[in-house]
């Protein structure tokens, strides 16, 4: 597969991180509960997304490794997911119009 289309499926480990750093993160006892429908929703996003890098073959993923590019998309999906998590607890306590004011810092 192409480096774009690869860096685009890895992204897509948005959808295992933020369930995961909810349940570890969480403010509150109720941003910390990750029902048992989005474990295994992560699970499964998560073992798709290894079969789609591997193109099948899953002992492709373990013999070549990641490429620069792979940690990188991995780290902007983890990075991303880090702020929606943390801003979900700031939106709460914080006045929306703070939170704008600060993306201009």
């Amino acid at each position: 597969s192409s480096p774009s289309i690869r860096v685009a499926i890895l992204l897509s480990l948005i959808n295992v991180f933020t369930p995961i750093l909810a349940a570890l993160l969480g403010k509150t006892l109720e941003e910390r509960k990750i029902s048992l429908q989005s474990g295994l929703a992560c699970v499964l996003a998560l073992v798709s997304t290894v079969y789609a890098i591997a193109g099948g073959d899953i002992g492709n993923v373990a013999s070549a490794g990641p490429s620069v590019g792979d940690l990188e998309a991995i780290a902007a999906a983890f990075v991303y997911s880090s702020t929606k998590v943390r801003l979900g607890s700031l939106t709460k306590v914080v006045e929306s119009s703070t939170l704008n004011a600060g993306r201009f810092l």
